[in-house]
């Protein structure tokens, strides 16, 4: 089990951390440079740095606070926002009185999710183009439902095979990396992928949930 525990935390700082990534990141950064904009190019290159190190941060641990986690995503959507010209939006919506703080989840969790609905939903999609993740308690689970208004993932529109695969590796990545946390806290957790109302996809995660100390000692 510590074999696995340690190869999906490999895993998880190379999926983070692809060259592909890096280097497009980069390549903005250095095109907004070019362009004239100092200052735009401090912003981008600053929130790039604070993503790095978040990330190699929390890969080497199981469970962070929902809100660090929920710092890390809105890092990662304004990397990645920067890249496409602020072509998407997004909204974080949280159930009334829900505390952040008082829950943990499996480190750096919703960023492959995140990363499929930019790059398999809205990128190809014209027109308004929003992610919303919502967060509510249901009982024993915290739910996380990830939305996107995109292409959706029944798409007539042919895709090279490399993004298929991309797409795959990251669901079953995120898929594994709850079945270990299950593993570890005797609990079931579960996630449901299909079409959205706004025509996109939904990523809907139910993870039994475990309180920070904090919130446990009150």
């Amino acid at each position: 089990f510590s074999t696995r525990l340690t190869s999906l935390r490999n895993q998880a700082l190379q999926s983070q951390l692809n060259p592909h990534f890096i280097f497009n990141a980069l390549n903005s950064i250095q095109e907004v440079v070019l362009s004239g904009d100092s200052k735009g190019a401090g912003i981008y290159l600053n929130k790039f740095a604070r993503l790095l190190r978040r990330i190699l941060e929390y890969s080497g641990i199981d469970t962070i606070s929902l809100t660090e986690e929920l710092k890390t995503i809105e890092l990662y959507l304004e990397v990645e926002s920067l890249r496409f010209s602020n072509e998407f939006n997004w909204e974080v919506q949280l159930e009334e009185d829900l505390d952040t703080d008082d829950f943990l989840i499996p480190p750096l969790l919703l960023q492959p999710i995140v990363e499929n609905a930019i790059w398999h939903g809205l990128r190809q999609k014209p027109g308004s183009k929003v992610i919303t993740i919502d967060i509510a308690l249901l009982q024993t689970q915290l739910s996380i439902g990830i939305t996107d208004n995109g292409v959706g993932f029944n798409s007539d529109e042919p895709k090279p095979a490399t993004q298929h695969k991309k797409k795959s590796l990251g669901i079953s990545f995120t898929k594994e990396r709850l079945s270990v946390y299950d593993a570890q806290q005797g609990t079931v957790s579960t996630m449901d992928i299909s079409p959205s109302v706004t025509g996109g996809t939904q990523v809907l995660l139910l993870i039994c949930l475990l309180y920070t100390s904090d919130a446990a000692d009150e």
